[in-house]
């Protein structure tokens, strides 16, 4: 069941600390409405996870590329056997002209995370996680993760935009054998992620939640703190094109470099 209604006073006091008296005046004549409603789903290894939605949006126009102007949701749900997150974001696309701003906070915890070793020449044996040892491939993971992103309309569809974050993350074991206990001992692993990038966006097509035609585009650089530290560098370009109402051809080609 969805249940969906108009603004009170508990909404518009979250509304006004997200959006500046500015931003919220240009089109006085767009409420922002929420829903709210109950789904099930699943976690990592996890099934079932009981989630609760909540979110709060404010329509686009009819012609706008976007379907809202401004969203904020959050979820957060758990499982029987200790799996449990909540996961808030906010997304404002075209609140403000020539800029987006995008950003989201996550607290998780996964109670049976797949762990198989560490690198890529790890053996796989079905019959080790048995009755006796039935989280072998599994360890617990938590992490908390916060990132932001915003964007600028430099000329025409082109855009410089700006990333960052920072993660938390601690891995420990799970009561049976397990090779995470076997690699690792008893002891947590934990470790600390603050990233940032840089990129360029080119944005040709006709609208972003259903693109049929057009050209979209993009280069980054980022760096990251995580283990000895490292810098990426990526970049993807995607085209559209309808051959005939209701068809349309895409392609993607892509790159990317870690050091």
């Amino acid at each position: 069941m969805t249940a969906s209604r108009s603004l009170g006073l508990p909404t518009l006091v979250l509304l006004t600390l997200l959006v500046p008296a500015g931003a919220a005046a240009q089109d006085p004549n767009v409420p922002w409405k929420d829903n709210l409603y109950p789904y099930l789903s699943s976690l990592s290894n996890d099934f079932p996870a009981l989630v609760v939605h909540y979110d709060l949006n404010r329509a686009a126009d009819y012609f706008d590329r976007t379907t809202y102007s401004g969203r904020f949701s959050i979820d957060a749900g758990s499982t029987t056997h200790g799996s449990r997150f909540a996961l808030a974001r906010f997304h404002a696309p075209l609140l403000w002209k020539d800029w987006r701003l995008m950003g989201s906070a996550l607290a998780s915890r996964a109670a049976r995370f797949g762990y198989y070793g560490l690198g890529n020449d790890t053996d796989y044996d079905e019959k080790l996680a048995n009755d006796k040892q039935p989280f072998y491939y599994r360890a617990r993971r938590t992490r908390y993760v916060g990132e932001a992103e915003v964007s600028r309309r430099i000329t025409g569809p082109l855009h410089i935009a700006g990333a960052g974050a920072i993660e938390y993350s601690v891995m420990s074991d799970l009561p049976q054998p397990s090779i995470f206990r076997t690699e690792q001992g008893d002891k947590n692993v934990t470790d600390t992620d603050a990233r940032g990038r840089l990129g360029l966006v080119l944005d040709l097509r006709d609208n972003e939640f259903n693109a049929s035609r057009g050209v979209f585009a993009q280069g980054w650089v980022g760096r990251g703190s995580g283990g000895d530290g490292y810098t990426r560098i990526s970049a993807d370009l995607r085209g559209y094109l309808t051959v005939r109402e209701g068809t349309v051809i895409t392609a993607r080609v892509g790159g990317s470099n870690m050091d």
